[in-house]
């Protein structure tokens, strides 16, 4: 999760305009996380290297990696974050509201689906 984090601190480096301060900060926290004990080595530099193309390009928004600074990015690293902290602390990552909200939108569509498919004669009317 930290290198999650460091990673992220890296894109917004680079949304920001600052390249000089980017390659700083990945040269010297970054580079350092393949290193530590027992690290997927192979799973970093693959990751270093999607995000170290973002400094490649002139407008990196519109890149191939431009995906990366998307509110989108954001918003699931937020999501893992608030889940570990959640699964971390012993509280399910999801509240019993959203779990509510899920189950009664999935028997909404059932229901809707198997509407739509010509039962709508099998009504059940009130007596």
């Amino acid at each position: 999760m930290c290198f999650k984090l460091h990673c992220q601190q890296f894109i917004e480096t680079v949304r920001a305009g600052n390249p000089i301060e980017a390659l700083l900060f990945a040269q010297t926290v970054l580079t350092s996380f393949p290193k530590k004990k027992g690290a997927n080595e192979e799973k970093f530099n693959a990751e270093l290297k999607i995000m170290s193309a973002l400094m490649a390009y002139e407008d990196p928004e519109n890149s191939p990696v431009g995906s990366l600074l998307a509110q989108e990015h954001r918003d699931r690293l937020a999501d893992e974050i608030n889940s570990a902290i959640l699964s971390f602390d012993c509280h399910a990552s999801e509240s019993a509201l959203e779990r509510i909200v899920k189950q009664a939108t999935l028997v909404r569509e059932y229901l809707h689906s198997t509407m739509s498919r010509g039962q709508r004669n099998n009504k059940v009317h009130p007596t």
